[in-house]
């Protein structure tokens, strides 16, 4: 019978699995990773109260004006668990070619599955229901009318948005490639650095038509149909567009949109005290074992993270931005 303690975590694999981490998932460069040593636990929130304009005068024998530093509140994650296992019958082992590598092969498939299933869950999260900064384009308004929308204009005023609502300036400004190819070939965009930069624009030149750090490109596909039918793929982030602030790296006492909390599970099944993201898991756990009674090679894959919206208003967002 199988057990936990019978099944191998597989370190030559876990690092295999860093090496086909798809390049084109995007969802830590809005969510960055913080690595946690518990599944679950607490976090602190600061409330905006260093905004207050409060009386700071000293007169001649008074003391200082007494001020608290207060906490919004008390943030919680749980790393929810996420994983798959694959099997590699004895007869296909068999009858591979020479120079096939079954178990790094379908290591790389199932790591980029678990990683296509992450992305795919911040860009449902990152939603109207959520995000209550937003706007849903429609007809001439879409940034994809290039003689009645003005995208520049746009940004520029939820820009403020953000900060009013923040203090802090949105430095990121995330979008699906439909978005993309219409902004980097609207005439309002181009109008703006007509003098330094010739069309089309790529992403660092977007992002200096629109005074941000950083474009962030969603290219990330997924199949839209089930298991059997014909394969129609789709982009996992839509035509909408995302207004954000991102800090540089996780830190304390700076907001965030948000942060993907990743639960790293130390000497599981290896040497004790092996932290499976500095060995090459980058959070990510492969196990390997042996079914006998189905004559079977067994790969599996452990994933556990959350995806937490730390302070909404670090974003704008914009739906159906381009028709």
């Amino acid at each position: 019978m199988l057990t936990p303690m019978t099944a191998h975590v597989d370190e030559l694999l876990s690092n295999v699995s860093v090496a086909y981490e798809g390049p084109e998932h995007i969802d830590e460069d809005l969510f960055p990773v913080v690595p946690v040593d518990k599944q679950s636990d607490l976090f602190v929130k600061y409330s905006k109260q260093h905004f207050l304009d409060e009386p700071d005068a000293l007169t001649p024998g008074s003391d200082a004006n007494d001020i608290e530093v207060d906490l919004d509140a008390r943030g919680y994650y749980y790393a929810d668990g996420h994983g798959y296992n694959l099997r590699i019958p004895d007869a296909l082992m068999e009858n591979a070619d020479p120079g096939v590598e079954l178990e790094i092969e379908n290591t790389e498939k199932i790591t980029e599955k678990i990683r296509l299933r992450k992305e795919r869950n911040l860009a449902a999260a990152i939603s109207t229901t959520n995000i209550t900064q937003n706007t849903t384009l429609s007809g001439t308004s879409q940034w994809s009318d290039y003689v009645n929308s003005d995208p520049i204009l746009a940004v520029e005023t939820q820009k403020e948005t953000v900060q009013q609502a923040t203090g802090k300036l949105p430095n990121v400004f995330q979008m699906s490639r439909p978005t993309f190819r219409a902004l980097r070939n609207h005439p309002k965009v181009l109008d703006r650095i007509k003098y330094t930069t010739k069309p089309p624009l790529n992403t660092t030149q977007l992002a200096e038509a629109f005074e941000v750090d950083k474009i962030v490109l969603g290219e990330s596909l997924y199949n839209t149909v089930h298991r059997g039918q014909t394969d129609s793929l789709g982009y996992v982030w839509g035509k909408n567009a995302l207004l954000a602030y991102v800090p540089p790296r996780p830190a304390k006492r700076e907001v965030a949109l948000g942060y993907t909390f990743c639960w790293i599970l130390r000497g599981a099944g290896g040497p004790p005290g092996t932290d499976m993201r500095k060995s090459g898991g980058g959070g990510i756990l492969i196990k390997k074992w042996r079914d006998e009674g189905k004559d079977s090679n067994m790969l599996g894959i452990r994933f556990y993270y959350v995806q937490q919206f730390i302070e909404a208003n670090c974003g704008y967002l914009w739906v159906n931005a381009v028709a």
